[in-house]
């Protein structure tokens, strides 16, 4: 069996060498290179915004968080009135109040936030919203509630209310406002995610001289972004993982805080291994302020009338963030519980989607910011040496004393060099990271542009599905990041699932030559980013599958001699395998490759040719105007299939001529074609094709089980 072009007989096999399956050097710097587009924005993506006319209708959003800003922008370009109503002194909501200045400088938010209001939002700061009845009364069509996560968890010990102890919530928000806060020179910050990380980096900035963060799982667990937990390391934050404080009391002016050891048990809900206590293993630290960063809840009116979880997050409709209230609803951190700014921007596209659509509009928000939309790139066959671009970051000796960025900006010639590490996988089609993103920016293309010097292009990629690219740049999560492991896109495009990889991360990539099929699917897509993917050439055919029916095994129901075989499918042809003679299956086609009825005449006029007989209830024999000669009906030979067989049967010593005709007529067909010979055993269980097949000097190939005789049972005198 095999695939053919250029009249030779193909053989794919993954060249190790070339492939990249074990030599990623780490995931594209996908935020960092956001980051460098978004800083050099001239603007030029504004030529092809559009707004549509007014519609007459009003939408309330309540939050300016990264959710309600974006839904506010989506709706006010769909022509909706949109006013926001934000109950602090500035909009942005936690990405103002809880991500310090030295990761998300205020200049930055407050320039996107600025571009998102132009397109017409009216904002109402210090004004918090208690009835959503009001809003209603005061003629809003739709309310979209975006209020977030603001309130601080408890430890839940005994002494968490002592003058010095303090949630990561309320430590953040008071830092970023401007507000005072004297931590003392010990702080002892609980808790894993990035508001303890955030909390811990800032008690330095602030003055502390000592800052111990406290988790009660391993490292592995941690929810923390890995570069944050890292930077934090290199400025002297101390991590005791698997600890858990139990109870905090007053000695000596200072704050006593009593830890217990964790063990790691079972996995729990969460997906990660519950902490045990360790009996007996209690010890106690001073420190001056004890930060509590265990988790966020949101801080629900229950005059909104909405329904909410056991953890106190909104209740929606996943599709459409509707509520259970008519008019009404909900989105971000407010829903999800606290997760990344990405991830509320998603949320904020998916309301504007669904409240356009109540509003009587077609929920349109897509646009077209460039007309860039190939991706242009080589192969990269130096790839294997070209480690990943690290953005360069401030010293830790810099960063004490204060909240400056800690990262710069990509130069132009870092960005082109990590930009050309990406390997376009699928020509950007099926890659994993253009799926990844939440938002759906089409990550691969972006890339794509800035390693051809297109930075404007780029950004208008990235404004076309989030309003925030420069907080994006910064702050952002980067799911895209963690789904660049490798390649492997040749396994995606393999229509016989032939193509195997091991390993969580791609380690090896193999083709398993008992199930390739030839096809060369994985070679004439191209999807191999460093032409990995060969052809050999080899004599069609390279082999011949064979299926037996053992004279020796009975029929489960008539308990006749078998006979027969699965392979060929119609009762004409099961039914003549006397002695001497056999089947002879040509197969064309497989899914998502397809077979051409003009290659199917060709096959079919080899075989008349070889002076076969064609098993009469085949839908291809149906199709022939004259069977001496295997000439289909002209009138299909341009129609395509998913795959044709061609059943007949002919005399054994004829095989050798079957062979040769089909050998002729390959070199001339373009898809898939498998040969299957099918035959009683000899007596002594061996097949009566080897010897002539050993001959030709073509490998018999067992399809691994003997037919059981599911065909018609033969006549006596045929036995």
């Amino acid at each position: 069996m095999g695939y053919f072009c250029n009249e030779k007989g193909l053989e794919m096999r993954i060249d190790e060498k070339t492939c990249l399956s074990e030599k990623l050097n780490g995931a594209i710097s996908v935020r960092a290179l956001k980051r460098f587009v978004a800083d050099r924005d001239t603007g030029n993506w504004k030529k092809f915004s559009r707004q549509l006319p007014p519609t007459g209708k009003k939408v309330a959003i309540v939050g300016s968080g990264p959710a309600g800003l974006t839904a506010g922008y989506y709706l006010a370009k769909s022509g909706h009135s949109v006013t926001v109503f934000e109950a602090l002194s500035k909009p942005g909501g936690m990405m103002w109040v809880g991500i310090p200045d030295y990761r998300l400088p205020k200049d930055i938010l407050d320039k996107e936030i600025k571009e998102i209001l132009s397109v017409g939002i009216d904002i109402k700061l210090n004004t918090r919203i208690t009835a959503l009845d009001e809003l209603f009364k005061q003629g809003y069509d739709a309310i979209f509630v975006a209020i977030g996560a603001h309130r601080g968890m408890k430890l839940g010990v005994d002494g968490e209310n002592n003058l010095g102890v303090v949630d990561g919530i309320t430590f953040l928000r008071n830092v970023n406002s401007g507000v005072k806060e004297n931590t003392g020179e010990s702080v002892a910050v609980i808790g894993g995610g990035n508001t303890a990380i955030d909390s811990a980096r800032s008690a330095l900035r602030l003055g502390a001289k000592q800052v111990h963060v406290i988790y009660r799982r391993s490292q592995t667990e941690m929810p923390a972004s890995n570069d944050e937990v890292n930077a934090a390391i290199q400025e002297g934050v101390k991590i005791t993982f698997l600890a858990s404080p139990v109870k905090i009391s007053k000695l000596n002016g200072k704050l006593s805080l009593t830890c217990v050891r964790m063990e790691l048990g079972e996995v729990d809900k969460s997906g990660r291994r519950q902490p045990l206590p360790i009996k007996g293993s209690e010890y106690s630290t001073s420190v001056d302020t004890i930060i509590a960063a265990v988790g966020q809840a949101v801080d629900l009116p229950s005059t909104f009338s909405l329904n909410a979880n056991a953890d106190s997050t909104l209740q929606v409709d996943k599709k459409t963030l509707a509520t259970g209230r008519t008019g009404v609803w909900a989105g971000g951190d407010a829903v999800t519980g606290p997760l990344a700014v990405i991830g509320a921007i998603a949320a904020g596209r998916t309301a504007a989607v669904s409240i356009d659509k109540y509003l009587g509009g077609k929920g349109i928000i897509e646009e077209k910011l460039t007309r860039a939309r190939r991706i242009i790139a080589p192969a990269n066959e130096d790839f294997p040496g070209k480690a990943r671009v690290e953005m360069p970051l401030l010293s830790p000796e810099k960063r004490a004393g204060n909240f400056k960025e800690m990262e710069f900006c990509f130069s132009e010639s870092s960005a082109d060099e990590e930009s050309r590490r990406c390997l376009h996988c699928g020509e950007g089609m099926t890659s994993r990271c253009r799926y990844a993103c939440p938002a759906g920016i089409n990550v691969p293309l972006y890339v794509n542009l800035i390693r051809r010097g297109k930075y404007a292009d780029a950004l208008a990629i990235i404004r076309e599905k989030v309003p925030f690219p420069g907080v994006l740049g910064r702050v952002c999560t980067a799911p895209c990041e963690k789904a660049c492991t490798g390649c492997a896109m040749c396994a995606v495009y393999c229509p016989m699932n032939a193509i195997v990889t091991e390993g969580k991360v791609h380690k090896e990539v193999k083709i398993d030559q008992n199930e390739c099929a030839d096809c060369g699917v994985c070679f004439r897509a191209k999807v191999c980013p460093v032409n990995a993917i060969v052809d050999e050439v080899y004599a069609w055919p390279r082999s011949v599958r064979s299926a037996f029916s053992n004279p020796l095994v009975l029929h489960k129901e008539t308990r006749v001699p078998g006979r027969g075989t699965e392979e060929v499918k119609t009762n004409d042809v099961t039914g003549q395998f006397k002695k001497g003679y056999i089947g002879v299956t040509a197969e064309m086609g497989r899914p998502g490759v397809g077979v051409r009825f003009r290659d199917v005449e060709k096959v079919a006029q080899a075989l008349a040719r070889a002076h076969v007989v064609f098993a009469a209830n085949n839908p291809v024999t149906h199709m022939m105007t004259d069977k001496t000669t295997g000439k289909l009906n002209n009138e299909i030979l341009n129609e395509k299939v998913c795959s044709a067989m061609i059943e007949t049967t002919s005399p054994l010593e004829n095989l050798p001529n079957v062979i040769k005709e089909l050998r002729e007529v390959a070199t001339k067909i373009d898809t898939v074609f498998s040969l299957t010979i099918s035959s009683r055993l000899n007596e002594d269980g061996t097949s009566p094709c080897s010897k002539i097949l050993d001959e030709m000097n073509i490998p018999l190939y067992l399809n691994g089980k003997t037919n059981l005789g599911l065909g018609r049972p033969l006549f006596k005198e045929e036995l």
